[in-house]
């Protein structure tokens, strides 16, 4: 949540070796990859987001 960002895409189950090898990465204003805080998206969501506070905008 500390990242400025507008857009997430979250690739559950996606190797980034394979990402890369199939997809221009080229093409996206920024891309870069980190180490995610879970192996499976109920894990991941627990480790990012437990002690946050979101508020919906509309």
């Amino acid at each position: 949540m500390d990242e400025e960002w507008d857009n997430l895409i979250i690739l559950d189950a996606c190797r980034l070796d394979l990402f890369e090898e199939t997809i221009d990465t080229g093409q996206f204003d920024e891309y870069r990859h980190v180490w995610s805080r879970g192996s499976k998206t109920d894990e991941w969501t627990y480790n990012n987001f437990i002690d946050e506070e979101l508020v919906a905008l509309s």
